[in-house]
């Protein structure tokens, strides 16, 4: 096993020890393509799930951002997932395709869901809402570069020239690694 992969590991375990702690909230935040879909993925995948487990949901940040907006709704994202579940009822939010900048599908959250939010800007959640844990992941350019290429060849461009300047803007702003809980620097 890699340094990295054993790295990983530990960041996959952690989330899941604070699941059987009762945390209700975790969230992933990076920079893009900097490993958080695979960490959430690796995460959902471990968790175990009702009738065993409470369940866990991924909730994508991308499903919350729009178009030529700097950040995510983090408005919607209480009103939609956030009241509901702390009232005890079933949460229910639409997707947002940015890249179409159209409404998707909506997804439902059952009321005893504890919840992974996973997304650039994580480390800010809605006002009164605080993460039980946050993890910053890092990457070097030239890896979150490779990643990015590979994972979206068709839109790279936009990504390099519109979405990384204000991501990097972001980032020496508000400092979101100095706020985690765990940080992990990916190779």
């Amino acid at each position: 096993m890699s340094h990295d992969a054993a790295r990983l590991d530990h960041a996959v375990a952690w989330l899941l020890d604070a699941l059987d702690q009762g945390a209700q909230w975790l969230a992933i935040d990076g920079l893009g393509a900097s490993g958080k879909s695979t960490l959430a993925d690796r995460v959902l995948a471990a968790a175990p799930q009702p009738p065993i487990g409470r369940g866990l949901a991924l909730v994508h940040l991308d499903d919350f951002t729009r178009p030529g907006t700097v950040g995510w709704e983090r408005d919607r994202f209480r009103e939609q997932v956030v009241d509901p579940l702390r009232a005890g009822t079933t949460a229910r939010y639409q997707r947002w395709h940015w890249t179409s900048d159209e409404p998707g599908d909506w997804v439902e959250i059952p009321a005893a869901s504890a919840v992974l939010v996973e997304g650039i800007g994580a480390t800010e959640p809605p006002e009164g809402v605080a993460w039980d844990r946050l993890v910053w992941l890092a990457a070097a350019p030239s890896v979150r570069t490779r990643r990015a290429e590979q994972r979206d060849p068709g839109r790279f461009g936009c990504w390099s020239s519109t979405w990384r300047p204000i991501e990097d803007e972001w980032f020496v702003r508000a400092q979101p690694w100095r706020i985690a809980d765990l940080v992990w620097v990916a190779n």
